[in-house]
């Protein structure tokens, strides 16, 4: 596969945007690998991982339009899977 004319896409890319998301991806992984390893989901494993995200998902201050509209996307996510569980397990 040739990349002839690419550079001008590679040129574009924003390394701060992708850097800022990376930060915020690498802390959900983190997170959701921990709790696959777990067989039977309990309250005290599920909440503080919860919390923990959604504190680093929360708004800050000089932050881009985008990464602030993906966060509150996962965090949306985030709120329709988890926050259920825990309710379910509540």
């Amino acid at each position: 596969m040739l990349c002839t004319g690419k550079l001008s896409l590679v040129t574009k890319v924003n390394r701060t945007l992708n850097k800022d998301l990376l930060l915020i991806l690498t802390s959900v992984k983190d997170v959701f690998e921990a709790l696959e390893k777990i067989n039977t989901p309990t309250l005290h494993l599920v909440v503080p991982p919860y919390y923990l995200l959604s504190q680093k998902l929360q708004p800050m201050s000089g932050e881009c339009c985008s990464v602030a509209l993906f966060c509150a996307k996962l965090q949306k996510f985030l709120d329709e899977k988890l926050w259920t569980l825990i309710k379910a397990l509540h």
